[in-house]
């Protein structure tokens, strides 16, 4: 884990924790299942800001070093994917620190993302797998199976969490609050 990941956990914790005191006592499952979801995605997609400063520095290196035929997917395939899938962790990080607001509109985008994200993610899985050595000569079929089970896995129940009745009540929650605070009048002072 780098200094940033490391960071953005940090400044997380401490979002969460100052939201958490608005309603506390209340909706602890969706706080709790919230929480952990939202810290397994920075651990996972903080890096990708460092990624995007390396493209920027750097393009023609990262496109060298990710254009390489690895297994059976090209490698300008392979560098496309690298790009897409940069893009998309880079939106998913900001997308989280949107939805420790409890923005309904960030949890349903993410809820889209997520499974475009997780298929880069197994070929990526699959590129590390094949590009970094494989002493046991495993099949391509084995190595995008295990991804798929690993990767899908923690994916669908991210997914399922933010999916859930209970998570989209807490979601509901801040924007009946909001609504509620827009529909009150406004107290005007009057000058002294």
């Amino acid at each position: 884990m780098n200094y940033f990941t490391l960071f953005a956990l940090v400044i997380l914790t401490l979002i969460l924790a100052q939201d958490y005191k608005r309603d506390a006592g209340k909706n602890k499952k969706a706080k709790i299942f919230h929480a952990i979801c939202l810290a397994i995605l920075v651990a996972n997609y903080a890096g990708s800001f460092r990624i995007l400063s390396v493209l920027i520095r750097n393009f023609d290196k990262a496109r060298e070093r990710f254009s390489v035929d690895v297994g059976l997917v090209p490698g300008q395939l392979h560098f496309i994917f690298y790009l897409v899938h940069s893009v998309l962790a880079m939106a998913v990080i900001l997308l989280v620190y949107q939805m420790t607001r409890r923005n309904d509109k960030s949890r349903k985008l993410m809820v889209t993302i997520l499974p475009f994200l997780a298929i880069l993610e197994i070929f990526s899985f699959y590129r590390g797998w094949i590009f970094n050595g494989d002493g046991f000569e495993t099949s391509a079929i084995l190595i995008l199976s295990i991804g798929f089970i690993l990767i899908g896995g923690l994916t669908s129940g991210i997914i399922a969490v933010y999916k859930s009745r209970f998570m989209t009540s807490f979601f509901k929650i801040n924007e009946q609050r909001q609504n509620f605070n827009s529909s009150l009048p406004q107290v005007q002072q009057k000058p002294d």
